[in-house]
């Protein structure tokens, strides 16, 4: 793993680059500033130079699992409720 240090503002087009390179991977971002001791860590996962996650770990597969299942089932009630009340006010 390669690792490169940077300037806060340079992370920005850093992940730019990345994306309009297509690349598929992991980015482990540490930041640490000079008042704080300890570091702040992000991870970004990039699909053909798309975030496909980010946050501060990458969850174990059957713990991402249930997340999606989760947010899929929260969003197909959404949507379900809002078909019935648009069905419902066409009449």
């Amino acid at each position: 793993m390669k690792k490169h240090h940077f300037q806060r503002q340079q992370i920005k087009s850093l992940v730019e680059k990345i994306s309009s390179k297509q690349v598929t991977g992991t980015l482990i971002i540490r930041l640490q500033t000079k008042e704080e001791l300890n570091q702040k860590k992000y991870i970004l996962v990039l699909n053909n130079g798309k975030i496909a996650y980010g946050g501060s770990y990458i969850p174990k597969r059957n713990d991402f699992v249930k997340t999606l299942a989760h947010k899929v089932d929260g969003v197909t009630r959404m949507l379900l409720k809002n078909k019935l009340k648009f069905e419902n006010t066409s009449n």
